[in-house]
């Protein structure tokens, strides 16, 4: 049996419901282990090559190793992968050298997400642009907060059906599910908690209402709110102002980062009375970067929140923090992705989403 390729495997499990392992090989030790490990259970296998093993242990050499154990092992499907190529060029080196599949991961030219915010772009344009982008490949424009939610509900093994994720870091987001589904799609349009006003006569936020959260108690908020209270004399220097920079303070007792926090659990309190009292979640995660606030910000907003909100509903609710860490919308996109939109049998992967 010649070397198949990893969508023909794929097609096949899905089908009949197995995995298929998939090890890093760079010597004949390790291909021949592996192959007559899958021999003996008559096994399909993906022997992956990293472009480093590629360079120090040779093409020619890993693919002839391939090739010997095919002869060996005639009767179980083989496919031999490029792990993490790097860049084009090498993908297509590997595909002209006999390689049956490979994955590009060029980590230092690739783009995982953006605020379009682009005022010299009409939204039509930018998604026209991006069908058009990567053709061959499927395409999925998907919010960063929605995807972060997605990977808290699946690896952060959250039970509750009914449960609120708040992103935090230079904007506010929101994700909302119930009965154990996503509000509305991984879009971004069905939520825009983080332009909740809470002080009609604050500071004008970019939407064009005032004292929204996003410019009250966003990370790029903090700079601009520490006169409010005093001054923090270890914060002076820094031209930005981080969740980080403000939980430390507090942590250390400086009079107005403690204020500060105080002041800003109080008014996320306010809002989060009025999403318990509209749709009554069991649970509210808070993620993103606001983690970095400390345990004084969380006990606060729990305290506020029996000041603020609907006691039966209130006392019912858990908040918290994140469990994952705030670049982990990578992975619920992904995950998202393939739970969503993909399918391993579909013939032609080349479509494009939104959410």
């Amino acid at each position: 049996m010649p070397l198949v390729n990893t969508r023909e495997m794929f097609k096949r499990a899905y089908e009949e419901g197995y995995a298929i392992g998939a090890f890093n090989v760079n010597n004949m030790e390790i291909v021949q282990g592996i192959t007559e490990a899958c021999k003996e259970l008559n096994a399909p296998v993906i022997l992956q090559v990293s472009a480093g093993a590629r360079k120090y242990a040779n093409h020619t050499y890993l693919v002839k190793l391939v090739e010997a154990a095919i002869i060996e092992c005639p009767n179980i499907p083989i496919a031999l992968h490029l792990d993490h190529g790097p860049d084009f060029e090498t993908c297509k080196s590997c595909i002209d050298g006999g390689f049956t599949s490979v994955m590009i991961d060029a980590s230092s030219n690739e783009v995982y997400s953006t605020t379009l915010n682009l005022p010299s772009m009409e939204s039509t344009q930018i998604i026209k642009s991006l069908k058009t982008a990567f053709p061959g490949y499927p395409v999925d424009l998907l919010n960063d907060t929605a995807c972060y939610s997605y990977a808290e509900k699946v690896y952060g093994n959250i039970k509750e059906k009914n449960f609120a994720f708040l992103n935090f870091g230079r904007g506010i987001g929101a994700t909302l599910f119930t009965e154990g589904s996503m509000l509305g799609t991984a879009s971004g349009s069905f939520t825009q908690f983080g332009h909740y006003s809470i002080d009609p006569h604050g500071p004008e936020c970019i939407c064009g209402n005032h004292g929204c959260l996003e410019v009250m108690i966003s990370e790029q908020a903090l700079k601009n709110r520490i006169p409010e209270f005093g001054q923090i004399p270890s914060l002076s220097a820094l031209s930005e102002i981080t969740f980080s920079d403000l939980g430390k303070a507090a942590t250390f007792r400086d009079p107005t980062a403690l204020a500060m926090v105080k002041e800003m659990a109080w008014e996320l309190s306010i809002a989060l009375s009025n999403l318990i009292s509209t749709v009554n979640p069991s649970l509210i995660v808070l993620g993103g970067k606001i983690p970095d606030l400390g345990e004084y910000f969380l006990n606060e907003v729990r305290e506020d929140l029996k000041k603020t909100g609907f006691r039966r509903m209130v006392d019912n609710v858990t908040v918290r923090y994140s469990q994952l860490q705030s670049d982990s919308f990578l992975n619920g996109a992904m995950k998202y992705f393939f739970d969503i939109h993909y399918s391993f049998t579909n013939q032609d992967p080349t479509n494009f989403f939104i959410g």
